[in-house]
């Protein structure tokens, strides 16, 4: 779809003109600072609980995501041949995986 006669700053401040007259847009007012804002402060509270699942996310980002004691720990294990891998139960959770897919 093609679009003539893009001349949309002139259209736009007609139409505001028309939606609310006697309101000049052209003219930007400055933006307030912080410290000049005539509203009164807002105030926040958090619940406990909120707080606790904050510090819980913030525990979780600051986690490596991988723990190299655990990758070194397997790695040693699988040099000196001592890893031992139950098949049973590693078919097991594929086929619980599988049927959980499935529902």
């Amino acid at each position: 779809m093609k679009i003539d006669d893009l001349d949309s700053g002139s259209k736009v401040q007609k139409y505001q003109s028309e939606v609310k007259p006697g309101i000049d847009r052209t003219k930007k007012s400055p933006e307030k600072t912080v410290d000049q804002v005539d509203s009164p402060a807002d105030n926040v509270q958090l619940s406990e609980r909120s707080q606790e699942i904050t510090g819980v996310q913030e525990a979780v980002e600051a986690a490596p995501e991988i723990r190299q004691d655990k990758v070194e720990a397997v790695k040693a294990r699988l040099a000196d041949g001592s890893y031992e891998v139950n098949s049973e139960k590693v078919a097991d959770r594929i086929l619980k995986s599988s049927l959980q897919e499935i529902a």
